[in-house]
Parts: structure tokens; sequence; C-alpha cells
């Protein structure tokens, strides 16, 4: 019977497979961060499914796998190793019933895509390759996962992982808050902070990506915007919500207003482009773009959202202080600008 992981065994479980160090400390750890978002990957709304191998030196191995077909896409230097990019830019030949390959050579990592040509009747990879050789990796459903070699297997479940990544959110999209909140001096001030983070994660869970700037409402960022939507009268979220608070027991509407607003927010956070607020609470603008050619985003594992961010991250633009990001696999951090 296979051992079912949660959370805390993993890692202790994973030893079993990586008894001969198969995966060194650098590749590990990569691999580790990226298994709970491993296959939220999609290719024009599909998503992906794909099984993985980790196997040593594949030149060597085929002789060992005739029912085989493995087609060699790209390099990596030991050194330069990201392992989410490589394996997020072949994910899509999944659509096409491969699977994916990462053969661990002497100096280089190989990444690529294979196939089993010989049909139901075929011996799988655990029994024609020798244990300490390979570790593959299958999705069994939307859940879980099956880690396995010729001597180990176990079974770990995503949603375990997921409850992990849903605490990291909850507390990125609090510090997130806490940083657009930071001019508001109030007695109510923390209990606003309680109530609309817990409004935005409800909220982000439903996002297919975002970006939040923060803005210090002393400086001017228009600057930096080439293009994008601006509110006139920016909209003071802690002003509404204290109207709530004093007024809804008077006239339901004023609660029905007040979640209105908020959904104001959570509706342009969906929307492309870069939302803007300040930190007294009040938005500002949405839909919003940058024109940033000064920094090379060339290396960034992502789409044109996480470029924007990273762009942003490394531009010292005066007067914005905080960023959150969200992508649509599930990444998501905050990160202060100053």
């Amino acid at each position: 019977m296979r051992a079912v992981s949660n959370f805390y065994s993993f890692e202790k479980l994973f030893k079993k497979l990586n008894v001969n160090n198969l995966l060194k400390i650098k590749l590990k750890k990569q691999f580790f961060e990226i298994i709970p978002n491993l296959f939220n990957y999609e290719e024009e709304g599909e998503k992906l499914s794909f099984d993985i191998v980790f196997i040593k030196n594949i030149e060597q191995q085929k002789k060992l796998l005739p029912h085989y077909l493995f087609q060699k896409i790209s390099l990596s230097d030991t050194q330069e190793l990201n392992l989410h990019k490589s394996i997020k830019s072949i994910a899509p030949f999944s659509l096409n019933g491969w699977d994916i390959f990462i053969s661990i050579n002497e100096n280089n990592y190989e990444f690529g895509i294979y196939k089993n040509l010989g049909g139901v009747d075929s011996l799988e990879l655990e029994n024609i390759l020798s244990s300490n050789e390979f570790i593959q990796i299958e999705k069994m459903d939307k859940n879980q996962l099956v880690f396995k070699n010729g001597n180990h297997d176990f079974i770990l479940h995503i949603s375990v992982l997921k409850q992990a990544l849903e605490s990291n959110r909850k507390e990125q999209i609090k510090n997130l808050v806490i940083k657009f909140t930071s001019q508001i001096e109030h007695e109510h001030k923390s209990k606003f902070i309680k109530n609309i983070s817990n409004s935005l994660f409800h909220n982000m869970n439903k996002l297919h990506g975002t970006i939040l700037l923060v803005q210090d409402v002393n400086e001017s960022v228009d600057n930096f915007i080439s293009k994008g939507i601006l509110f006139d009268d920016p909209i003071n979220l802690f002003d509404e919500y204290l109207n709530y608070i004093s007024n809804c027991s008077q006239d339901e509407n004023i609660a029905e207003r007040y979640y209105s607003l908020i959904g104001i927010l959570s509706l342009v956070l969906n929307i492309d482009g870069i939302t803007l607020i300040d930190n007294k609470g009040q938005l500002l603008g949405y839909n919003i773009f940058i024109d940033n050619e000064t920094v090379d985003t060339s290396k960034v594992v992502g789409g044109a959202r996480k470029r924007a961010a990273y762009s942003i991250e490394n531009s010292n633009i005066n007067g914005l202080i905080g960023i959150y990001f969200q992508s649509h696999d599930g990444d998501n951090y905050f990160k202060e600008l100053i």
C-alpha cells in the first residue's frame, strides 16, 4: 500500500526516493517550491496535464528504453537553473500527449519531452531502470500526485499544500492592506484592516492575475503612467468603512453601499493592467500601463504581468511604496518598494 503524504511528512518520504541524491540541493529546492502550482499551467484556457521524470543521463538510459521516444528541447547550466521557467516553456507539448523529462547530467540539465510508444503492454520505467537513476511524478487527479521509482512510491495530497499556500496568501494580503493604510490614524483602523483583508482574500481567489501598487499619498507618480484610468474623485475605502460601521444599523443600504464599493476594487483588480491605491486607503485608478524599456526582463519567468512587476520592482519609481503581484497559476507576493 502506498504511503500517503501530508505537508509535514512529504520531505521525509521524498528522501527515500532521493536516497542517492539524484536531485541535488538547488534542483530539489526549486522543485519543492513549484510543486503546489505544478499542474496549474494553462494553454489558451486549457489545463495542462503531464507526468515528469527526473532521470540520470538520458543518453545512457535511452539504450534501455527502445519503446520510448525522447525529444530534447533545451539545456540549462547547473548554475543558471530556473526549473519553473524550463518546465513551463515545454508544458504545452502535453496537449499532444507528451510528458516531460529532466536529464541530470554531470555539468548541465537537459529538458525535453517523451512518449511511451509501446502501448499498455510495454514495461514502465520502474520495471526497467535502476531505482537510483530516476524519480517519476504522475498526476492521479487534480488533488493527488504519485512520486515513485523502482523501490518506493507515495501519494502527495496537493490540497494539503494548497492550505499552506492559502495561509501564505492571507499573510501577503494582510501585509498589503497594512501598507495601504499606513497613513491612517484612527481607532477603527485595525478593524478595517481585518475587514478588507478578508474581503480581498476571498475575491482574489477568483482572479486570473493582478498587480496592485501602493502610492505614497504625499507623492505623485503620474510620470511613470503611460496610459490608464484615474478616478477624478478617488474612492476612499476607509471613509466608506467608517460610514458603514456608524450607520449600517439605521439604514441597510449603507452596508450594500460599502460592499459594493469594495466590489469595485475586486473588479478592477481583474482587469488588465495595474491597479493603484494610496496609503490612506484611496482607490486611485486601474487599467494602468507603464513604459519602461530600461529594465532587462529577458530572464523573467512568466508572461507580461510578471515582467511588468519585475520592471516596477527594479525601477526605483519615486512615490511607489509597495507592490502586490498574483499570477493566474496562484503565485503571489507583496513587496515593499522603499
